[in-house]
């Protein structure tokens, strides 16, 4: 019996915190032996108790915490070698994956007056055709895969140039 590799064997992706790891197994494996040779440990504390539930007739054990996992940690799925198939034959050796906890934390996004505009506490105004610099200030946990600004509805072209620092995020409009 051997585990099967996972689509992403470093943990290089974020999971939530509801996570349920799985581990695939390459022949259907002993009930008593996976649920007393699995563990989810925090990579920098004690174990997480979990419950374990094989599926798919002994192909694959699904870790159940019995707590939501912690943002931004790293966890690791550990399967100790005395975990034998049907037959009694033990894993050949002890196997480790992990992979770290997203913060679901939502994005905090404020506009900012755009620069070239006339500027009257909450509300602005330009001439126009008049070009205007958009701003947004923009605080997140985990990296943004995409900024767009909008007016009524209709997302305007351009990628925003942002400035790493501050957050700030800048296009040109005209």
């Amino acid at each position: 019996v051997a585990v099967v590799p996972a689509d992403d064997p470093a943990g290089s992706s974020p999971v939530g915190p509801d996570v349920e790891p799985v581990v695939t197994f390459s022949e259907a494996v002993d009930r008593a032996s996976a649920v007393a040779g699995l563990a989810l440990v925090a990579a920098d504390g004690p174990p997480v108790a979990v419950q374990v539930e094989i599926e798919r007739d002994g192909f694959d054990a699904r870790l159940r915490p019995a707590v939501g996992l912690m943002p931004e940690r790293r966890y690791e799925v550990r399967v100790n070698s005395t975990v034998t198939d049907l037959a009694g034959n033990p894993l050949g050796q002890p196997f480790v994956a992990s992979f770290r906890v997203r913060d679901l934390t939502p994005p905090v996004v404020a506009l900012l007056p755009p620069i070239g505009a006339s500027v009257d506490g909450d509300a602005w105004s330009a001439v126009e055709g008049t070009a205007l610099t958009l701003r947004a200030a923009v605080s997140s946990n985990d990296p943004l895969s995409q900024v767009a600004f909008q007016v009524d509805g209709v997302t305007l072209p351009g990628a925003p140039l942002v400035d790493e620092p501050s957050g700030e995020y800048r296009l040109d409009w005209t």
